[in-house]
């Protein structure tokens, strides 16, 4: 019996150790990270264009992906996909990007350029040329300073794809003393520790409003400057109060509306 033919490589070669780790063997299969190119068993991940199988930047990608026949680099999600650019590529050539985001249609609602400043001579020119191009054709400029860096921004927005708006917004503290150290910490140089004491001398933030120069100096951990800073800040308006220009704008739009009425 004859012994069956030995597994090829991508290039047609024997299939030995030596391939390409992160490299997929066919297009389509998943591969899990940190295992070569061994196929995982996630049912979704970040799909990756045939000529990014070699970007070094996919070393450093922990999500699942795979390879397919795709117009962008990656695809990140439904709606979502991204292309890559490095910084000495577009020194190189000038009108690559441009192509590529016009190639992309109007079918992604988010349309990202990830690009790598790997040049640091002179960038800022270069930066501000792909900033203006996507501005003029919807795209979102993301700039990664390592390839590590740029990895992480396509697992972000992979991983942030089913996720709404709130899982990025600040959340309010409803706690009392969060809210008031958020309130007199934002005046310069007051810290926390300043703002503990604060509480414990005067008990509210009322009674800290109230108190007087003399009160306030009397605190320990203030000096003279973090007072006067502090007084000038609570001395300011919370509140943007309406002024004559105001009221002569309300008075022209009901004379407007008077007119309409005639």
């Amino acid at each position: 019996a004859r012994r069956p033919p030995s597994p090829r490589g991508p290039r047609g070669g024997p299939l030995t150790r030596r391939e390409p780790r992160h490299c997929p063997r066919l297009p389509g299969e998943w591969v899990a990270p940190g295992r070569g190119g061994g196929v995982g068993m996630a049912q979704d991940g970040i799909v990756v264009n045939p000529n990014q199988v070699r970007n070094p930047i996919l070393r450093y990608v922990r999500t699942p992906w795979r390879v397919a026949e795709i117009v962008p680099d990656y695809v990140l999600g439904e709606g979502t996909c991204a292309l890559y650019i490095s910084l000495k590529f577009h020194l190189l050539h000038r009108t690559y990007i441009k192509g590529r985001i016009r190639g992309l249609g109007s079918d992604w609602r988010l349309r990202v350029v990830l690009c790598e400043v790997d040049d640091t001579t002179a960038h800022e020119k270069p930066i501000l040329e792909m900033n203006t191009l996507c501005l003029r054709y919807d795209a979102t400029l993301i700039l990664a300073f390592s390839k590590r860096e740029a990895a992480r921004y396509l697992e972000t927005y992979k991983a942030y794809e089913k996720k709404s708006a709130a899982s990025i917004r600040e959340k309010e503290e409803k706690e009392f003393l969060p809210r008031a150290q958020a309130s007199l910490g934002a005046v310069r140089s007051i810290n926390k520790t300043d703002v503990h004491c604060l509480l414990r001398e005067f008990g509210t933030l009322r009674g800290v409003f109230n108190a007087s120069e003399d009160e306030l100096l009397g605190v320990a951990g203030l000096g003279e400057k973090k007072v006067q800073r502090l007084l000038a800040a609570m001395a300011e308006p919370f509140q943007r109060r309406r002024g004559a220009d105001d009221d002569a704008n309300d008075d022209d739009d009901d004379d407007d509306d008077d007119d309409d009425d005639d």
